[in-house]
């Protein structure tokens, strides 16, 4: 069904056509009651065009406005641990406010910095699988 050269990012854009379009897919499948949270490191002041366009890109795909409803706070990052620390603490404060939903549903789309899950640490707790991050967001 192609090949790695169709998740290219064109020109300037820094989007992936395929990629963008599998985000709209999803946003789309997850209904009304969605919020959408930028973590990645386009969150920074100066990725914020690349924010727009990507958000550009999806509004014309859903063929409605997108933005984005959140971002994780600006922290440093430099590896694995510190990105999944950032979105943990993010959901741990959404679950601090009175309001905070009953069942909160979460899906996490993060590379990691192009991490393996081979061990690393995170909140002591070893990172070997999938179901080891997740657990520790909850």
């Amino acid at each position: 069904e192609g090949t790695y050269l169709d998740l290219v990012c064109p020109g300037e854009g820094h989007c992936s056509d395929v990629l963008v379009a599998r985000l709209a897919k999803i946003i789309r499948a997850a209904g009304s009651r969605l919020k959408v949270v930028l973590a990645s490191s386009w969150r920074k002041p100066k990725s914020q065009h690349k924010v727009r366009r990507l958000e550009a890109e999806l509004s014309n795909i859903l063929g409605r406005r997108f933005a984005f409803d959140d971002a994780t706070p600006v922290v440093r990052e430099k590896v694995a641990a510190d990105r999944l620390q950032c979105i943990g603490d993010h959901l741990a404060g959404l679950c601090s406010a009175e309001d905070c939903p009953s069942a909160l549903r979460v899906l996490v789309l993060d590379d990691f910095f192009v991490t393996p899950m081979d061990g690393w640490a995170c909140g002591g707790a070893e990172m070997r699988e999938v179901a080891q991050a997740e657990a520790y967001l909850r």
